[in-house]
């Protein structure tokens, strides 16, 4: 047969049939200028493709093939040589598996220890209700003090209540979520979310979010946040403190907040299930007006949030974030300075049209944290990231990530 007959009888290429025939690995006759695929070049086809799918080198295939034709219908001694490269492949082959069965092993104990664990989450009941040690930070918007109508309380977590203040605000409690009511507070304007699917990241990029992540869970441990009171605003897609639920401090109280209620109950499902008890508040609400106490909160999770509002209101959140803070309190985040007229910012506000013509940096940043009263006691610059999972960036174009820690010095 020729050529092309014996590419598709093999299931190849053309190209690799001719550099089979360059390197010796095939031999077939030559009739009229043709290369002219017989039986025995089959059987050698074969015995290739094996040795192949044996992970043999091409030295060692190439070193086979030519013993096989010479052996294979000789009455000759088997050859020493390749004998001992068999022997040797089947001893490299028997080690391989011994280490695939030890891989095997662990991953159904990992993967059976996991279920477990997932099963009795699943089991899990108890839904805890707001604690009423939150009760004394409650506050409507107005300033006013809430009247609470208790309809269900558990060993004193409040599972179902009614808020109302005689402004006319009024909020829910539902399965211990807070649900503040809509139309309420200010408008939230569009937040672009800055965290995607992780198969959509290098891992570069999650190493480089991970160390951002390291640098504020050691600015909040070393700020002394046992007691306190720490809110996290707009958890979108993913929750720092929920992340590090293992190390926060149980004396601590943690108010987590986001316009969605879909992602507050599960935020909520998760803390109930965790296996160490927080002290825990989970409010669907506005994240520029909360029904908190004036002055109550000590430190304020800032993740790419000052970044995401400044990109569609011309200015940043945290000013409207003092009312709920006092003389010492902190913002502990992370913000990303997108280079003004750079390829990536030109990109991204083709993406979102709704974003203000003017997208502020860093500096921007700092000066309205001074401007506010805000002093930076830690700051955590990484090198910039040149290649990055932000569909409007433009690879080479410089990215610059900031963690910072600033303290409220004077209100």
């Amino acid at each position: 047969m020729w050529t092309g007959q014996f590419a598709k009888r093999h299931n190849i290429s053309q190209s690799t049939i001719g550099f089979y025939i360059k390197q010796g690995l095939l031999a077939p006759a030559i009739v009229n200028g043709r290369y002219d695929f017989r039986e025995s070049d089959d059987l050698d086809m074969q015995l290739i493709a094996e040795l192949k799918r044996l992970q043999f080198s091409l030295e060692d295939i190439s070193a086979a093939v030519t013993q096989f034709r010479i052996f294979k219908d000789s009455v000759a001694p088997a050859d020493q040589q390749l004998l001992s490269m068999f022997i040797n492949k089947r001893m490299e082959l028997l080690e391989e598996q011994a280490r695939l069965q030890s891989s095997l092993t662990f991953l159904e104990q990992t993967i059976c220890m996991m279920q477990e664990r997932e099963n009795a989450r699943e089991a899990k009941t108890l839904v805890n209700g707001l604690d009423i040690r939150f009760l004394p930070l409650l506050n409507c918007p107005c300033g006013k003090r809430l009247t609470m109508n208790l309809e269900q309380i558990e060993s004193g977590q409040i599972r179902n209540a009614s808020l109302s203040c005689t402004c006319g605000y009024n909020a829910v409690i539902e399965n211990g979520i807070l649900i503040n009511p809509k139309g309420e507070c200010l408008p939230t304007p569009p937040v672009y979310t800055y965290f995607h699917p992780d198969e959509e990241m290098t891992g570069e990029m999650r190493n480089y979010l991970y160390h951002l992540y390291r640098q504020m869970e050691s600015m909040l441990s070393d700020s002394s946040c046992n007691g306190k009171v720490i809110l996290e605003t707009h958890i979108g897609n993913s929750s720092f403190l929920l992340q590090k639920a293992k190390v926060l401090s149980p004396s601590s109280l943690y108010i987590f907040c986001d316009p969605q209620y879909e992602v507050i109950a599960r935020e909520k499902k998760l803390l109930d299930a965790l296996d160490r008890q927080l002290n825990t508040m989970c409010i669907v609400s506005n994240y520029q007006v909360f029904p908190l106490e004036r002055g109550c909160v000590d430190f304020i999770i800032d993740y790419f949030q000052n970044t995401s509002f400044d990109l569609f209101t011309d200015g940043f959140v945290f000013p409207r974030w003092k009312r709920y803070l006092h003389q010492g309190s902190k913002l502990i985040g992370v913000f990303i300075d997108i280079p003004h007229n750079s390829r990536s910012a030109v990109k991204f506000k083709a993406i979102h049209p709704d974003c203000t013509p003017n997208m502020h940096s860093f500096e921007d940043f700092k000066h309205s944290l001074k401007e506010h009263g805000f002093v930076i006691e830690q700051l955590y610059q990484p090198d910039p990231l040149s290649r990055s999972y932000h569909p409007w960036h433009y690879p080479g174009d410089k990215l610059y990530y900031y963690c910072y820690c600033a303290r409220l010095e004077k209100l």
